[in-house]
């Protein structure tokens, strides 16, 4: 006779049922595309990114029932030019890179821990980027962050290549890159931490900021546009929102030391 309320157990010396894979609905690379349009919708409206991805007890949940651990979250990051949206990262390794392609003047929009369904011997099992970008020019990547001594030796070293191919050869990605501590970037790491110390808006400083980088036609350093722009502080802050907001863009580091430079993004 079986309850009908007990629960399954694993017996000791039997294999455990293997998870369902991960049902993908629609290609990495259309993800990426309409997100990155609802994103930008939202950014202009000031709206939330709800119907895009979810609030974030809702991803928590999900990433639960991927088996994702709560306890492993280190950092809820928000991308401006995203309309505030959040991404959940797992490790410090992980906000470091993020941080980096986030203000990356070629990256057009970024998210975390999308699944990927690939087959390995006739079994079908699923892959969770920790990183994904779109770029400007429609480039798809998928990144996997890892510390080198750990990624060395492991199984994703052996399964991550086979990995890469299917998802460059179904065409869901343009490439699949790997991250190690050894990419870490420290002065892109501090100049985005500074970008996202300014949340607020200044519509003044930030038109004289414009018009600045406007007449100037090439790109300045992060010291001379304060100087130009003449507004202290005000000045300051209005253009570390605009890079936020991906209104101007890094085309070197430097903020700390006001040797960044700073130009306009195109076609605004």
């Amino acid at each position: 006779m079986k309850l009908k309320d007990t629960k399954k157990v694993t017996e000791f010396g039997t294999k455990p049922p293997r998870k369902q894979p991960f049902r993908q609905k629609r290609s990495l690379r259309d993800r990426l595309k309409a997100n990155a349009v609802l994103a930008e919708n939202a950014c202009r409206d000031q709206s939330a990114l709800q119907p895009t991805r979810g609030s974030t007890s809702d991803r928590y949940a999900g990433r639960a029932s991927a088996g994702i651990s709560h306890r492993s979250i280190i950092c809820n990051l928000p991308v401006p030019a995203q309309g505030g949206q959040i991404l959940i990262l797992d490790s410090r390794l992980e906000r470091d890179h993020a941080l980096a392609l986030m203000f990356n003047p070629g990256i057009r929009y970024i998210e975390e821990q999308a699944g990927f369904n690939w087959t390995d011997g006739g079994k079908t099992f699923t892959h969770y980027f920790d990183l994904l970008t779109l770029g400007h020019n429609g480039e798809a990547i998928g990144w996997s962050v890892r510390p080198k001594a750990r990624y060395d030796g492991s199984r994703l070293s052996q399964t991550l290549p086979k990995i890469a191919e299917q998802a460059i050869g179904t065409g869901q990605l343009d490439a699949v890159r790997l991250l190690t501590d050894q990419h870490i970037n420290p002065a892109a790491t501090d100049d985005a931490l500074l970008i996202l110390s300014v949340r607020e808006d200044d519509e003044m400083a930030q038109e004289a900021v414009r018009t600045v980088l406007t007449e100037a036609q090439d790109p300045v350093s992060y010291q001379d546009l304060i100087d130009r722009v003449q507004l202290g502080r005000r000045g300051r802050d209005a253009i570390l929102r605009l890079l936020g907001l991906r209104v101007a863009l890094l085309h070197s580091y430097g903020l700390s030391n006001g040797n960044a430079v700073i130009g306009l993004r195109e076609g605004l």
